[in-house]
Order: C-alpha cells, then structure tokens, then sequence
C-alpha cells in the first residue's frame, strides 16, 4: 500500500492555496476547452498544481499498477490537478471504482454526468484509445479543437452515484437528489428526490435540513406535515447556524409561515419534536466534520 504522507507535509501550504484555485477552473472548464494546455506533459505546468517528487510518483505507480485503489485514484488526482483530467485519469478512477472504492465511484459519477469536462489532446493516449475494443462509454472529438472528450451519460452517471451513495458519499447523496428532482436522464421523480433530501437533512446539511422543512410544509414528494416541517426549521433555527445567512432566513421564514397556520398545541408538539430530532442529528456549522 502506497503512502505519501511525508511529501504531503511538504506540499500542505501549497495545496491549501491551490485548492480554490482548483475547485474554481473545474467550474470554469466545463464552459471552455484550453487550447493552450498540454496533456501528459511533464513540462507544461497547467498550474494547478505541483507534480510530486519523482520518487513518489513512481512509488505512487507502482502501487496503481498493482490494483491499490486508493493508489489507483490518488494517482488520477494527480494526474487529473496536473496535467487536467483526460482518458489515463478517467480510466484509472475508474479501475479504483470497479474496486468499490466510494471516493472514485463518486468522481465517475462527476465525470460521466458533465460536470466536469474529460477532455484528452495526447495522441498516444488516444491511439491507445482507438485501437482498445469498444467500451461502454463514447468519446468524441472536440470541435474547434484538438483532442477527444467523454460523452455525457447521465445513465451511467447515476449507476455510479448510487454506487458512491451506498457507500456513504454525501455528495452522492446530494447529486441523487439533483437527479431525481430534475429527471437527469430518468423521469422526475419528487419522491426519491425526498428520500436523499431527507438522509441528508438527517446528517445534518443545513441546505437539506430548511429543504426537507420546505417539502414537508408544502408536500413536495412527502406526505404534508406542519408539525414535522416546524420541527426540522425550528433544529436549525436553533442551532448556531449563523442566522443572517440565506439559509438561515429561510429557515426563520418557513418557521414564521407555519407559526401562523399552527395552534399553540401544534407547536408545542413541534417543539417537542424537534428536541426529539435533535437526539440523533446535529446541525453541522463550519463543515461536514462538525455534524456528529
């Protein structure tokens, strides 16, 4: 098993400053191919970040080669932070993933359903590509532009969320939910979208908690329940969630709504409710770490 933690230490500082920096081009990727960056170039710097030592990356290699999964899908990050996320990567979280590993059944997921663009410009790779049988998945040449990119499959996007999601993956939960309430390559189905708003409402996501509240107020998908729907508004309303937040006035708005349709006896059983609630879910403040 690979281990990396001391080259880590070393490149904390950077990694901190270049995460947002990261987490911003990924959005911005998806609106634009960048003509100017090289591909499985060991000297075109993209800049999102810096190529690790040689020996831990050959360490990091091997263990991939070995079938590690976890080797197999910190290797794609690398390689996907580097030199940008193209075939190798996708092709590398995907073996990870075939291992049921939730991190990479996730990014497949990711991947599959556009939300970032897999996009290749190296011609081994794509020779390599070519000359494989035909897979399960379409690539396609990019217009205007050199290279291939992975076709959008939001069936198979699916398969690998709800992979990542019984593993426990969060932001599987929450793309479960996306899907179904905007029928992503299935029909809407408010339902199954209630489902995964309430697991994640359950694990304390403030958006999914005043979510959860809204659709039990209005019965979107759930039976309608004012007593339950005051209860979930009033955990976070309670909480020290900070108050002038966007989700925090809604919180107070929906809480305000259902103060004037219930009877003081209601609310007192909402309140009583919520202290119920709150014996098994805390509102997370400041991150997922801070929910239990």
């Amino acid at each position: 098993m690979f281990n990396f933690r001391s080259s880590l230490r070393q490149r904390m500082v950077a990694g901190v400053l270049v995460a947002a920096v990261a987490s911003a081009i990924a959005v911005a990727v998806t609106s634009f191919v960048p003509a100017a960056a090289e591909h499985h170039d060991e000297t075109a710097v993209v800049g999102l970040r810096l190529p690790l030592p040689e020996d831990d990356r050959k360490a990091l290699e091997a263990a991939a080669e070995g079938g590690d999964p976890e080797a197999q899908f910190k290797l794609a990050n690398e390689i996907s932070l580097y030199q940008g996320p193209g075939i190798r990567a996708f092709q590398l979280y995907r073996l990870a993933a075939e291992q049921h590993h939730p991190r990479s059944e996730y990014e497949m997921g990711v991947m599959l359903s556009g939300q970032i663009l897999v996009w290749e410009r190296d011609s081994s790779e794509i020779a390599k590509l070519e000359a494989a049988p035909p897979g399960d998945v379409t690539w396609t040449k990019v217009k205007d532009a050199e290279g291939v990119s992975l076709v959008v499959d939001h069936i198979k996007a699916l398969h690998w969320f709800e992979k990542a999601a019984e593993h426990g993956s969060r932001l599987a939960w929450s793309n479960l939910a996306a899907i179904y309430k905007e029928g992503r390559g299935v029909k809407p189905d408010p339902v199954e979208a209630a489902k995964w708003v309430r697991k994640l409402a359950e694990a304390g996501e403030p958006t999914f908690i005043v979510n959860y509240a809204r659709r039990l107020r209005d019965g979107e998908g759930v039976t309608p329940d004012p007593i339950e729907a005051f209860a979930w508004s009033l955990l976070l309303v309670e909480s020290a969630y900070p108050a002038g937040s966007g989700i925090g006035i809604w919180s107070r708005e929906i809480q305000k709504d259902l103060e004037r349709r219930l009877s003081s006896d209601e609310i007192s059983a909402a309140r009583l409710r919520a202290k119920e609630i709150g014996k098994h879910t805390r509102v997370c403040v400041g991150g997922p770490e801070n929910c239990s």
